[in-house]
């Protein structure tokens, strides 16, 4: 399996399609969040502020860069018969299907939460941390971001060797993302249900506004996650993940792949 693993690590180093998507993905997040300002000459918030008030929208890109990643990953072998030729070689299943599985958890699920963080980065150099909302609570939701990112790739990793063809996989997971953004208003009450929902959970932070003496307006924000939610998004994502990943092999195992 060690061996499939290193050529799985060589062919993403040559695969233009990831690497042209991880550019995408970082020009799309810096200039998503960066453009306000530049254009637009706004007063520039605090990074704790900025993630309050525009955490929800740090995951779009990243989850762009997630389906291709596990597309390219699990799927581009199906289309020439690689992980056929390493069963006749020798290969037990197992084998081929952890070889695959494994880059794909480090660079679709790592990648994304680096992409995730990337602006949140920015910003803290930019304008400094700032006080509305203590680190350690930003740092704790992000740490628990990676459990639903690492969830939705296995997910993905079992629609891949399901439907054998990464562009198909491609266009199932972009369908059900935007059909999962533009229903999140009815959808959120499924919380860490869906991975996606989760995601917005843990981004979405809780604000009051108070009034000043001189009719200003000020925010308080409610960072810290509570057990709750932790116990929630650990559970649903070992269960789902760990699921999804077990289909995929028992159908990776029993199929004839032509």
């Amino acid at each position: 399996m060690k061996n499939i693993v290193k050529s799985q690590f060589y062919q993403i180093i040559r695969e233009k399609i990831l690497w042209y998507m991880l550019v995408v993905a970082l020009f799309m997040q810096t200039l998503m969040f960066m453009l306000p300002i530049w254009l637009e000459n706004e007063e520039a918030t605090s990074a704790g502020e900025f993630f309050a008030e525009q955490g929800n929208g740090l995951i779009f890109f990243p989850l762009f860069f997630l389906i291709v990643a596990v597309g390219q990953i699990c799927g581009t072998d199906f289309l020439d018969k690689t992980n056929h030729y390493e069963v006749l070689g020798g290969h037990r299943r197992h084998e081929v299907y952890l070889g695959r599985v494994i880059p794909a958890l480090l660079v679709g699920g790592l990648g994304s939460l680096l992409l995730s963080v990337l602006p949140v980065v920015l910003y803290t150099i930019m304008f400094g941390w700032g006080t509305k909302i203590p680190l350690g609570a930003v740092l704790l939701r992000f740490i628990m971001l990676l459990f639903p990112f690492l969830r939705l790739v296995c997910e993905f990793v079992f629609i891949t060797f399901l439907v054998k063809n990464p562009y198909v996989m491609m266009g199932v997971g972009y369908l059900v993302f935007i059909a999962i953004m533009g229903l999140s208003e009815i959808l959120n009450a499924f919380n860490a249900f869906l991975g996606i929902t989760n995601m917005m959970q843990l981004l979405v932070v809780e604000k009051w506004v108070t009034f000043g003496l001189g009719g200003d307006l000020n925010y308080i924000y409610e960072a810290p996650l509570n057990a709750g939610v932790i116990v929630q998004t650990i559970l649903a994502s070992v269960v789902f993940g760990v699921g999804s990943l077990y289909l995929g092999y028992i159908y990776f195992k029993n199929n004839d792949l032509n």
